[in-house]
């Protein structure tokens, strides 16, 4: 993910102090935007009284989709390229030029908070709603995403020394480690995906 102009190292001469006002702009729309969506996946859950079926009856549609995104992203792995179930879109960069660093950046959390309108490495995304909807994991994990990615952003652009101005603008060793470390994270993915599928078929054997 690229950094909107405030955040980024090395595009103005600002100080952490003025970074981390945009920083946390973009962490509150980010949380904010994770928390409501997998609160409304559970609502719709609830509504339908998914809740009420027995969870042997629930894991079974669990396990199907944790097998069926298993194979997504091995294929995806194994092609070089992210998630083939994803949006090919990235947050417009625009955002902060036409709305400020505070609003714009704000925007930004909102879009990528969302956590399906913008380019995934992994199925697991789906697998993670798919049994929020099913009544089997809580709504709170969305709270949980948005502040994991927040405190990571935070300590990746606060931490680091920063570095003069550049041609570019942008953090390049940034970039250079999140291509570098995209397919350990997509195996890292897998191993998951196997390990839920594990246990949703351990529970559909032990509810026989």
């Amino acid at each position: 993910m690229e950094l909107p102009h405030p955040l980024v190292q090395g595009a103005t001469k600002i100080r952490r102090h003025r970074a981390a006002r945009p920083l946390a702009a973009l962490a509150a729309g980010f949380v904010l935007s994770a928390t409501l969506v997998f609160g409304l996946v559970t609502f719709v859950g609830a509504a339908f009284g998914i809740g009420w079926l027995p969870e042997g009856v629930r894991v079974a549609p669990a396990g199907i989709l944790v097998v069926g995104m298993l194979v997504v992203d091995i294929i995806s792995l194994r092609a070089g390229d992210v998630c083939k179930l994803t949006l090919r879109r990235q947050t417009p960069k625009a955002l902060e030029d036409r709305f400020g660093p505070y609003l714009g950046t704000f925007m930004w959390g909102i879009d990528t908070g969302t956590a399906v309108t913008t380019i995934r490495v992994s199925s697991l995304t789906w697998v993670t709603l798919g049994l929020v909807l099913l009544q089997l994991a809580p709504w709170w994990l969305g709270l949980a995403y948005g502040l994991g990615f927040s405190l990571s952003l935070a300590a990746s652009t606060l931490l680091p020394p920063w570095r003069p101005v550049n041609a570019f603008g942008e953090p390049m060793w940034v970039q250079r480690l999140l291509t570098r470390s995209r397919p350990a994270v997509q195996v890292v993915c897998i191993l998951g995906l196997i390990g839920f599928g594990a246990v949703a078929g351990a529970a559909v054997i032990g509810a026989l």
